[in-house]
C-alpha cells in the first residue's frame, strides 16, 4: 500500500526518532521513503 504513495507523487516520511531507536539508516528505507522529523509528522 505505500509504494502506491510515491507512485504517485506523494512522500512517505520515517521518524527519525524512531529510526534511531532501531538502528536504521536512511540507505535502508524503501525508494521514496525518507528520513523525517517528529514536529513534521505531528
Amino acid at each position: 500500500m505505500l509504494r502506491a504513495i510515491p507512485r504517485e507523487g506523494g512522500e512517505v516520511g520515517a521518524c527519525g526518532t524512531c529510526m534511531d531507536a532501531r538502528v536504521i539508516a536512511e540507505a535502508e528505507l524503501a525508494d521514496g521513503c525518507r528520513r523525517s522529523t517528529m514536529e513534521e509528522l505531528t
